[in-house]
């Protein structure tokens, strides 16, 4: 919230240390340009995600037989203000489907009371959990819809996970959240802590089931860019590339 100090910040660091590097990575475009808005200079930057591992996959899953008949919409994270789950619980209720929406909300944080309090009239209790790596892994693969709702995310790496394993993502249109880059259809963006907004879209994704399949396709073969090896070789060839700069 407080714009002044967060920009004096990114000065403080570029002048007492960045400003004396040969690179500078950047997880996201999103953080790049915060960054060099703040300090009004260009820096040698490269951008590359941190990534996910190659466990995170498109797999053939079928629901638990409790979720069999309901639309699973999946979001993981923090239960915090700034990852704004409320804003898709309040989502659920102003959906048209809402009878037959299975919410899981994967992960644990200090406003889960108050989650669970603002959830009580849903038609379907959702799952709040905190799950494993192999959980999570299923749970995306047989989930209908992923849903990110973070106001605030430098890259999002829980969201990544879903577009590899090829999951219809939808996302924020936060100023302060890179994961709006990674939608590869604009109707996969909600306006910013608006549960209406966001209605809309689950709405939308779900009566269209075949253009949802396809939408799914792009976001697989958008993943390529996440996978940990491919970042961890372009990390690698920038790096050299500097040193080579620098030393010659």
């Amino acid at each position: 919230k407080f714009k002044r100090v967060n920009k004096k910040v990114y000065r403080y660091i570029y002048q007492h240390l960045y400003r004396y590097c040969a690179g500078i990575h950047y997880p996201t475009e999103f953080i790049r340009n915060e960054f060099e808005k703040s300090i009004r200079k260009s820096t040698p930057g490269f951008v590359v995600s941190n990534g996910v591992n190659s466990y995170f996959k498109r797999l053939d899953m079928e629901k638990p037989d409790e979720f069999k008949d309901k639309i699973v919409i999946l979001t993981t994270g923090r239960y915090a203000r700034e990852k704004s789950q409320d804003t898709l619980i309040k989502a659920i209720k102003y959906s048209k489907h809402r009878e037959n929406i299975q919410l899981i909300l994967a992960g644990q944080g200090i406003k889960e009371a108050y989650y669970k309090l603002l959830s009580r009239d849903l038609p379907v209790a959702p799952v709040f959990k905190l799950c494993t790596r192999e959980e999570i892994l299923k749970i995306i693969n047989y989930s209908d819809l992923y849903v990110h709702t973070a106001e605030i995310e430098l890259e999002g790496i829980s969201c990544i996970e879903a577009i590899s394993c090829g999951k219809l993502t939808v996302v924020s249109d936060s100023k302060l959240s890179a994961t709006k880059e990674f939608a590869v259809d604009s109707k996969c963006i909600f306006r910013n802590r608006n549960p209406k907004s966001l209605a809309k879209v689950i709405d939308y994704w779900i009566e269209h089931p075949f253009e949802r399949a396809e939408c799914e396709k792009k976001y697989l073969e958008s993943a390529a860019v996440f996978e940990q090896n491919e970042c961890m070789r372009r990390t690698r060839d920038f790096i050299c590339r500097a040193v080579n700069m620098n030393l010659s």
